[in-house]
């Protein structure tokens, strides 16, 4: 009985290792095949796209000027949003004024309680702004 143990568990390997020399060369195939078969995409144009820039702030008055108007050079096509979270300098007046003369610049001023709960609360008031102005 012990000699034809061997052979029962020599034989269910044999079996076992038929079976992957089949199924494993077809699992790669599934694998590869859909990548291969990818049709190619063109690549985008950043023309065709809006850009909305975020910038949360907050008594930032001595840079956000020399910020908007990096960010107006380097990306003249995007609106950039300053988020003024409840600035206790001129931060919010500043970037007022440069959306007065500037309809891609705008303001989120958020007050007390709802201002000053972290970067994350700023930048969903921005996108909550944004998204209301967005069609649908």
């Amino acid at each position: 009985m012990t000699s034809s143990e061997p052979s029962g568990l020599l034989g269910l390997l044999a079996d076992f290792s038929l079976i992957l020399s089949v199924f494993f060369p077809l699992y790669l195939i599934g694998l590869i095949l859909p990548l291969l078969m990818r049709r190619k995409r063109r690549h985008g144009k950043a023309g065709d796209y809006q850009w909305h820039l975020f910038v949360p702030c907050r008594d930032e008055e001595a840079v956000i000027g020399d910020t908007i108007t990096y960010l107006r050079a380097s990306c003249p096509e995007a609106h950039i949003w300053v988020i003024d979270d409840d600035s206790e300098d001129r931060t919010g007046d500043i970037v007022r004024r440069a959306a007065a003369v500037d309809p891609g610049v705008h303001l989120v001023q958020r007050r007390r309680p709802h201002a000053r709960l972290g970067k994350g609360e700023a930048l969903n008031a921005a996108y909550d702004m944004l998204s209301s102005l967005l069609p649908s």
